[in-house]
């Protein structure tokens, strides 16, 4: 990866606004977290590995096996801000100037489960269908416009660096300080990946699923609501992003902005409610998340060690870039 794909991989990294946490425990731990009835158990699988779902109604979050084995995006935030943090202390050491690294977000709401849309009231009281995220995240996302907007933070773009700055940079990114938190080794490619991500294809074709959205949407119906055809768990008419305007350039290119139309409106909220009192009339969120782990179950299984392996590895890493962060607060002050 070349010095500014790094750099810009780090702009879209101060962007996040969301991110999923694995759950380690096993069920029914003091945070509220349940494994679902009738899934997999650790008991029946030869590895030892708990292939349950795990479900925590508390958070909104939800723990499928292949989550607890594979790096989660709050894990890659972590080693990528060591990451930067390194670079900022090599560079800033070359007597160059840079940029402060930026702490994390560790919001507990992140944790929330979307992928069906919203099943927890509290999630649909305050985000409606719009994906969970922090007060930033619906500031930098055009979802929420404040009254008195302020900078948020400062992007890093590489239109307002030096070439000196480039070049220290290009330097500093091969320091063995640095590549040890290059995200490269957090994916290990092989045929477990398959093994986890087809389950989610097994899932449309299976008939318990087909009759489980049958089902919610018999609900959505009574409510006078239509289950999106293209986002199931979620309806025709749910506000998932910011309102934008389109249209083309002056040389040919589709072009957007958003606009200043509220996302998430006392009516999107009403329906988002709703929604959440179907998917707990079905207890549809325990048979969907039992239905999925029960899918990844033989790929988890049958690469057990390969996975077990790489999640130690993360471990590993992200305890190395917590310590690094934690030794390194310097990277974090700002440097005129």
């Amino acid at each position: 990866m070349t010095n500014r794909q790094h750099i810009m991989h780090h702009v879209r990294v101060a962007a996040l606004t969301a991110c999923l946490t694995a759950f380690l425990t096993g069920c029914g731990s003091a945070d509220g977290t349940v494994a679902v009835a009738g899934s997999p158990t650790e008991t029946n699988a030869a590895s030892g590995l708990d292939l349950t779902a795990h479900i925590n109604p508390q958070n909104a979050s939800v723990s499928l096996p292949s989550d607890r084995l594979l790096v989660t995006t709050s894990e890659e935030e972590i080693i990528r801000t060591a990451e930067f943090a390194a670079v900022a202390v090599c560079v800033r050491a070359k007597g160059v100037p840079w940029p402060s690294a930026h702490h994390p977000n560790d919001d507990p709401v992140l944790n929330a489960w979307h992928r069906y849309g919203p099943w927890t009231a509290d999630i649909a009281q305050k985000f409606a269908f719009v994906k969970p995220m922090t007060e930033r995240g619906l500031i930098t996302q055009g979802i929420v416009i404040p009254e008195n907007p302020e900078p948020i933070f400062e992007p890093l773009l590489i239109v307002n660096l030096t070439e000196t700055q480039l070049a220290a940079s290009d330097e500093c990114y091969k320091d063995p300080q640095v590549l040890q938190f290059n995200g490269a080794s957090l994916y290990n490619p092989g045929p477990w990946m398959d093994a986890v991500l087809d389950s989610y294809t097994l899932i449309d074709s299976d008939p318990r699923a087909q009759e489980l959205f049958d089902e919610l949407g018999t609900c959505y119906a009574e409510y006078g609501m239509e289950m999106d055809p293209e986002n199931p768990g979620f309806v025709v008419g749910a506000n998932t992003t910011a309102n934008a305007r389109y249209w083309i350039d002056e040389n040919g290119q589709p072009a957007s902005e958003p606009t200043d139309e509220p996302v998430i409106t006392e009516e999107q909220v009403i329906m988002a409610l709703q929604t959440v009192e179907c998917k707990d009339s079905i207890d549809f969120t325990n048979r969907i998340a039992n239905l999925i782990a029960e899918k990844q179950a033989p790929g988890v299984e049958k690469y057990s060690e390969e996975l077990v392996s790489q999640r130690q590895h993360i471990d590993d890493l992200v305890a190395s870039a917590r310590d690094y962060t934690a030794t390194h607060p310097d990277a974090f002050e700002e440097v005129r």
